[in-house]
Parts: C-alpha cells; structure tokens; sequence
C-alpha cells in the first residue's frame, strides 16, 4: 500500500494547530507496509521525524516544519518501525499506541516514544532517549547517552551499552519513595507512586529530580551493576527549595564500610560507597545518609567544606566509627543529640549526622578550636574529641568520653560521665566540675593543670598518691579522678564548711596546688573551710607564708597555695611523724592564716622577723593552737609542735608571748641585732636578747635567758617563775618587780659566781650570771631585802625602791640589809637628794622611796669596819649596823 500523500487539505481539530497539509516532503524518510507493520526508514542525514495521530489516521511530519509528509490509516496498522538512519536525528512519536520501534542509527540522536509499550534503540552516538507512556524496552547503544523518565510513563527496560549512559528520572510534585537497587548485574529502580520498577542494564550515572514533596531516595550497594554515580535534585521546580524535608539514603554493604561525606553549599555528598552520590538543592530540612548496614564501618564528614545542610551516617549493626574532622583554621564544632542521631556541627560548614554508631571521633585539627559537647550523647555513641594542634578548647558530653586536647595549650573538661582526658603537649588545663564522675587524667607534656571545682555544699576533697599516680577523692557523689603526668591542681571549694586534704605527693608529677575556699563571688563564704597539706613521716621541712590574703605552703609536695581564707578558716601542714621544722617568716605580705601541726615527735617551727624593726605577738589560739603574729604578716598556728622559736632579726623589735602557751609548747624568743623587747609567755621559756641594749621579762614560767651583747634588762614580775638569766657581755640589769604583799627578797652569791635571788612568796629563786646591777622594787607591804656578801660575782649595784606603786610611801616598815665581808672595809651611807647610797661593800646600794620613821638599812658589818653616816640620811631612813 502506498503512502496517501496529501496537499493543502486542513486536519481535524486535534491535529490542525499542528501539522498542515503540503506537497511531498519525504526526500530524508521513505516509508513501506510490510504486512501490518509501516516501516519508516531514514537516510544518512540528520533528520527531523515527527508521528501523531487521530482515532483514525497515523500523520508523519517530515523535517518538523508543521506540513504532513505522508499518513496512513491505523486500521490497516499493528506496528511501526523507524530507522532514523545516520545523522543526528530526532524522532517524536505522540499518541502512537501500536507497538514502536525506533532505532537511531549512527549519530547523536533524540528518540522520544509513543503511549505504548516502544522498542527504542540509540544506536551509536550521544542520545537522548525518551520512553514517555508505556512498559518501553530501550537500548542505548554505545556512546555516552540519556534516558529520560518522567511522571505518567511506565516500568520501562534499558539497557545503557557501551559509553556512560545516565538515566535522568524526574519525579513529581508530590512525595515520592524512590529506591536504587542491585539485581544481579543490574540496577533496579523503583518508585512507589504508579508502582514503577525499572531494570537498568550497564548505566553509569542516575540523575534524579525529586521535585516537590516530601521524598525519600535510596541507593543501595549496587557493586557489580554498571552504576558508578547517583545525582538527586531535591530542589522545587524553580530550583528553589521545596520548603519538605526530603532524605537521601545511601546503602552500604553488610562488611566494612568507608563512607565519606561532604557539602558542597546547598549540595549534599556521599563517595566511598559502591557508587558516589551527590544530593542538589539541599534545605535545612533535607539529610543525606549513609546507611552502612552491617559490618565495623567508616563514615567521616569534615567542617572544611562549605554549607549547612545536613549529611550522616547510620552504622547500622557491627562497631562502627565516625569521623568529624575541623578545617586548618579555628573551628567551632558542637556535638549533640539531632532526634535519633548525634549530630556534629560548625559554623557555615555541614551537621554530620552519626545513627548507630559506636565510636564518633571529632577532631579539630590545626588551630585554636573549640570542640563542645552536649548532654544527651551517652546512650547513642561514644564520644572521642581531639583538639589537634593549637590552643584548644575541648569539653566532652554526658557518656564517657575520651577528649584528646593535642599539641598546644588546651582546656579540657570531660564534662557529665566517666571521661579519659589527656592534654596532650603544651600546658593544659583540665577541668572538672560538679555532676561529672570519676575520671582519667593524663597531663601528658607540658606543665598541666586539674582544675577541680566544687559545688556550693559542704564537701571533703582529697588528693593522695597512688604510686606514680595521684587520686583525687571528693566524698559528695563519691568521685574517684585517677590522675597522671599533672603538675598542677586548682581547687575551688565554693560554699559550705569544706575540708581539702592534699597528700605527700613525691613520687608523682603534681608539684602545686591552689585551693580557692572563697564563694562564687570571690568573696568569703561564711563557712568554717580547712585545707591541710601532709608532709610525711620522716622529717618533714616545710615553709609556710603569705601572698596578700593567700596561705602559702612549700617544701612539701605538692606546695599548696590557699586563697580566699577568712577568720574562721585554716590552712595546716600536717607533719605527721618525725622530726620536723616549720619555718615562717614577717616578711612575707599579707595576714592570711597558716598552721603546722606537727604530729608525734619532736617538731620545731621558727618565726622570722623582717630585720626592719618587727612587732610579734604569740598567744594561744583555740584548742591546741599558738598562733604568732605581725602586723601585714601571715599569723602562724602550731599544734603540737614541742619548740617555738620566734627570731626578731635586725632592728629594734619587740616580742610579745601571752599566757596559755606553757601547755602548748616551749617558747625561744630571739631579738636578734637591736634593742629589742622579748617578752615571755608563760611557760619555761628560752629568750635571747641578741646584740644590743634589750629588755627581757620572761613572765610566768621558769625562764632561761641569755642576754647577750649590750646593757640589756632583765625583768621579774609576781607571778612569774625561778628564772635563769644570763646577762652576758654588756652592763646587763636584772629587775626585780615585788608586790603589794609583804616579801622577804635575798641576794646570795654561789660558788660559780652566780647570784640567786630568792622570794619568799611563791618560793621564786633566780639564778643570775653575768649580772652587773640589780633594781628591785618592793612596793607595798613590810618587805625584807637582804643582799648578802656578793663579793666575787659580776653584779656590783643594787637599787632597792621601798616606795609604793604610786610613787609614795607605802606606810610600811619595810627594811634592807647589807652584808659586808669578812674583810676590813670602810662603809659609808650618804645622801643626793631623795637617794641613800652605800658605798665600801662589794655591792653598791641605792635606796630610794624610803620612809625615815618606818624603813630601815642594816648594815651587817665586823667591829673593825669604819662606818660613816653621811648627813641627812636618818631624815631618809633609820640606818642601823652590827658594832
């Protein structure tokens, strides 16, 4: 049957905007009827062929230039075959529901099917193939082609050849759940909407346009398939979001899986995988997975690329890592729950999304960054943060991570969970705070610091040495750090009545702590807090001093600094056993509060003066304690330590002790260089005077002094003991305080030269040596004062002041005796002013403050001494001798 060849005439009204009638235009395409079937067969040109139809009538436009070529009725048709022949042809068939093949031939060519199920065949070129309706079977042929399916067409077969073949798939605006799978060699590509399920043989790359809704697309494994890459539009029509949250999930294998996924602004990556596939078009919404399935798998992002979408990994079964690593600069990177995943997240860079996962692994790379972690992360992964190189800050989650700060000077702070931190080189502060648990901590290089907070409840804090380790116990929430390779340790107690112990810590690299006992404010708490410092059993020789309001305590280890102490607080160094010494100084600044107690054996602790004229007090202070003090100076407590030595040092000092020490230890007082005043307290205590002219009143006890150097004074007053006095070299006097009671006083030398001076009341008996003068007053009372023969002894003065404490007499009959010596010797009582002076004993005597009708001076002379009473001495005093 040959081709009906129309001219001029009009089409029904289907066709009448389309094609008109013309002359003969069929030199590119011949047609023929093999039986049913029309064959239209091109030449080597690149042709144009256009086939619509009516009810009745198949129509061919040849070259596209809206006139018929040829028509033919369908009655007389069941098939139509093209050859496009060679050339870059373009075939469109609409409405064609006989069965069609096409066949391109040579060339870059464009197919595009009918309604029914089509047979298209590229052949070899760069197609573009178009299947639209029906269950179509396409061969591409070879060269690099396209296949294109949109909404309304069918489950269609194709097969790519040889070339990178792509199949373009465009879905709807509605949401849709698309899935890329492997069967056997092939790919199979389904969508729920229209229940399509394409088979895809030897095709390279799958474009997919999701288009509006809220869609889901899959890619399996599709190892051993001829696809290699899967790109997903998830952008609207415009290009524009779709404002629906849109999922891309790409399948791994059931083995080990390393999946790397990446951002390129709004576009989503996954590679690694079985194919590589990139997610365009990307909202805040839309995610992006690797979905690794079984197996111990890989999944790394990093905060380098650029854009805020979403990508992740679900590990699936099997132990799996992830991986999210910061850029050469200064990253900021949060770690936190995202609904089911854990998500990882930096300013202007993807949110790594982590399902599944056992281990997640965020590093910061080069830089100063910050790598935070949030509550929330413990049940879904565990948690490793590494803060690379660069000044990092690295705090953990609430599971137990491990936090890794790098090279550089580092914060860390393992945060809620039972965390292994190390601070890797450089100097690191490790941080540790209320609500965290019992964590590892390993200083690594650097000179490191645990900074170690409390809360605002009274706590017990202890930091003991556990080989080369040291632990850290606080009792609230029972906490047990394990530490190693820290230097440093920074306490804040904060409120209530804390108590801080640190150990002997030789053995392990912590060389200071600091305990803050202050608030939350920097002020005082209100609360009683005690820090103690443990020295050992041997002996121990530790330094205790001030640094403004700072308690400082060094040559143990660790050497602990205390701030923020108040009246009511206490920073000890515990000695323990041994032997020890404690020394303290006035010249360090400040007036904060530091103890030694000295434990069993016999301890010693000494107080320095400035050497710029000091003024030292020593009183008892509470149970036990003897606190020493000046002003601006830190104020020593000692508990049971057996010897207390406070040196004055240079310049004229004056040392003061107070009674209710005696029990508590023995005193040395040493001036030091000056004229210095030492004041004993009231034990049995030991008072040197040093070089210059010095008072020294021992007060209660039985004293010993050494005057040393100078004309120096040694006081006695009721109520002190039988002291030992030394005067040394120098013109030393002893003064000799009675009381308002009747006393009978003796001077009495002894064979060693030595002067004792007895009273009656309180059975006091004062050894003197190196004693040249002796001033006694008696004040009220009827006093006796005898000086016996002091003939071979230093002391060669005595003054004896009879008169009352007021200066006046004390209506008293108060009497002195003087003994004379074996010897022959002249004696002579004279008068100068208010003064009786004897003079030819061995001791010369003053004697004022008398009163002539009730005092009296008795000479105890030999016959053969001359006696010679000068006038006006009776209008002083009675004078009386043994003739």
């Amino acid at each position: 049957m040959s081709p009906k060849v129309l001219r001029g005439a009009a089409l029904g009204a289907g066709l009448a905007g389309t094609l008109a009638f013309a002359a003969p235009a069929m030199a590119s395409y011949t047609t023929s009827l093999d039986g049913s079937t029309l064959r239209i067969a091109g030449d080597g040109a690149s042709d144009t062929l256009h086939l619509v139809t009516d009810s009745t009538t198949l129509y061919g436009d040849v070259g596209a230039d809206g006139t018929i070529d040829f028509t033919y009725p369908r009655a007389a048709l069941t098939a139509v075959g093209v050859t496009a022949g060679g050339g870059d042809d373009e075939v469109r068939v609409q409405g064609l529901l006989e069965h069609l093949t096409v066949d391109g031939g040579s060339g870059n060519d464009t197919l595009f099917g009918g309604a029914s199920a089509d047979t298209l065949l590229g052949g070899t070129g760069n197609d573009l193939v178009d299947g639209n309706q029906g269950a179509d079977t396409v061969a591409l042929g070879a060269g690099d082609d396209r296949f294109q399916w949109d909404p309304g067409d069918g489950t269609d077969a194709v097969a790519g050849d040889a070339g990178t073949d792509t199949l373009a798939f465009n879905g709807a605006n509605i949401g849709e759940e698309l899935s890329l799978t492997a069967d056997g060699t092939h790919a199979r590509f389904t969508r729920n909407v229209a229940a399509i399920a394409m088979d895809l043989a030897a095709v390279e790359q799958v474009d997919v346009r999701a288009l509006g809704g809220a869609d889901t697309m899959t890619v399996g494994d599709l190892a051993g398939t001829g696809v290699r890459a899967v790109a997903v539009d998830l952008s609207g029509f415009d290009g524009n979001g779709d404002a629906a949250a849109d999922r891309v999930i790409v399948n791994g294998t059931d083995g080990p899986d390393k999946a790397v996924l990446a951002t390129d602004g709004t576009t989503g990556i996954v590679d690694g995988l079985s194919v590589d596939v990139r997610a365009t078009g990307m909202e805040p919404a839309d995610t992006v997975t690797a979905a690794l399935l079984a197996g111990d798998d890989t999944a790394s992002a990093s905060a380098a690329p650029t854009g805020t979408v979403q990508v992740g990994a679900d590990g699936g079964e099997g132990t799996d890592t992830a991986t999210y690593a910061g850029t050469p600069g200064d990253d900021t990177i949060g770690v936190g729950p995202n609904g089911g995943p854990v998500a990882a997240f930096a300013t202007g860079a993807p949110t790594f999304n982590a399902a599944a996962v056992e281990r997640l692994l965020v590093k910061g790379g080069t830089g100063d960054d910050t790598l935070s972690g949030l509550n929330g992360i413990a049940t879904l992964t565990a948690l490793t943060m590494d803060g690379g190189t660069g000044d990092d800050r690295v705090t953990g989650g609430d599971g137990d991570d491990k936090l890794l700060g790098g090279a550089g000077d580092d914060l860390v702070d393992g945060n809620r969970g039972v965390d292994t931190v190390r601070g890797g080189t450089g100097d690191d502060h490790l941080q540790w705070d209320p609500g965290d648990q019992s964590d590892v901590v390993e200083g690594d290089g650097g000179t490191d610091t645990l900074d170690f907070n409390g809360a605002n409840v009274g706590e017990k804090i202890t930091l003991a040495a556990n080989g080369p380790r040291v632990t850290v116990f606080r009792n609230i929430a029972n906490i047990t750090l394990d530490m190693d390779g820290v230097e440093a340790a920074a306490i804040r107690a904060l409120g209530g009545v804390d108590d801080v112990t640190v150990g002997h810590l030789a053995g392990t690299d912590l060389r200071s702590a600091a305990v803050d006992v202050a608030g939350f404010d920097g002020a005082g708490d209100l609360a009683v807090d005690r820090v103690v410092a443990e020295g050992t059993t041997g002996a121990d020789r530790v330094t205790l001093g001030s640094d403004g309001t700072t308690a400082v305590i060094s040559g143990l280890k660790p050497t602990v600094r205390v701030t923020g102490l108040e009246l009511q607080d206490s920073a000890t160094a515990a000695l323990l056993d041994g032997d020890d010494t404690t020394l303290a100084s006035a010249a360090a600044t400040g007036e904060a509060r530091v103890n030694a107690d000295g434990g069993p054996g016999t301890d010693t602790a000494t107080y320095t003066g400035t050497g710029d004229g000091d003024t030292i007090g020593i009183a008892p202070d509470g149970a036990g304690v003897v606190r020493t003090f000046a002003p601006g100076a830190p104020l020593l407590g000692t508990t049971a330590v057996e010897e207390l030595v406070v040196k004055g040092g240079e310049a004229n000092d004056t040392i003061n002790g107070l009674n209710g020490i005696g029990l508590l230890t023995h005193l040395t007082l040493d001036g030091g260089n000056g004229e210095d005043t030492l004041r004993g307290g009231d034990g049995d205590d030991l008072l040197l005077g040093g070089n210059g002219d010095d008072l020294v009143d021992g007060n209660r006890g039985s004293d010993t002094a050494r005057m040393g150097a100078g004309n120096d004074h040694f006081q006695w007053d009721p109520g002190d003991g039988s002291d030992v006095v030394d005067g040394q070299s120098g013109l030393d006097e002893q003064d000799f305080n009675g009381s308002n009671a009747g006393e009978d006083i003796a001077l009495t030398a002894t064979a060693d030269r030595h002067v004792h001076v007895t009273r009656n009341i309180a059975a006091i008996d004062l050894d003197l040596a190196n004693v040249e003068e002796w001033a006694v007053r008696t004040l009220g009372g009827v006093d006796n004062v005898a000086v016996h023969d002091l003939s071979g002894t230093p002391l060669k003065t005595v003054r004896v002041d009879l008169a009352g404490s007021d200066g006046a007499g004390d209506l008293a009959a108060d009497t002195v005796t003087l003994d004379g010596t074996p010897k022959a010797e002249r004696i002579n009582l004279t008068r100068e002013g208010d003064t009786v002076i004897e003079a030819g004993l061995p001791t010369f005597a003053y004697l004022t403050g008398s009163e002539p009708t009730l005092d009296t001076v008795h000479i105890n002379n030999l016959e053969d001494d001359g006696v010679y009473v000068g006038p006006g001495v009776r209008d002083l005093i009675k004078a009386t001798f043994r003739l």
